[in-house]
């Protein structure tokens, strides 16, 4: 299934909200609810609400936590200053109901249950991408 335009742009404004939060709030905010409430609101403001409506399923997310560390970066520790949970889980609780979908590695199978009770669904394989089999299952996985 080919990936649309409308999900590329919201991906896209997913994106650009957490970036232009991060730049301009405290690096230790102290409320996850706060952080995730003000990531709606700036989504919204750039119309971005009707898309996700329409298109909620066809957006897919890949933690970028495996086993509760992030793979690259400081997503794990962010996660956890902040309130949050950081593993996959908390991931999902985090875009609920901004994903239709979310990717999660096989590590984190456990998990799977709880995730798709945020209202998402779920896809269990290998994230990290250490060959290109891996990559490719990945890549299969998001296309599906």
């Amino acid at each position: 299934r080919p990936i649309s335009y409308s999900s590329v742009f919201l991906i896209a404004a997913i994106d650009a909200a957490l970036e232009s939060l991060a730049a301009s709030t405290e690096p230790r905010a102290r409320d996850w609810a706060s952080y995730r409430a003000a990531v709606l609101r700036a989504l919204e403001a750039w119309g971005v609400r009707e898309i996700r409506a329409e298109r909620h399923d066809d957006v897919v997310a890949i933690s970028p936590l495996v086993g509760g560390v992030a793979l690259k970066g400081p997503a794990d520790r962010l996660m956890r200053e902040l309130g949050g949970r950081a593993d996959a889980l908390g991931v999902a609780e985090h875009y609920r109901g901004l994903v239709g979908q979310m990717i999660i590695d096989v590590v984190d199978a456990p998990l799977a249950d709880a995730i798709a009770a945020t209202g998402c669904r779920v896809r269990v394989t290998t994230t990290v991408m250490a060959d290109s089999a891996h990559a490719r299952a990945l890549a299969e996985a998001v296309r599906a």
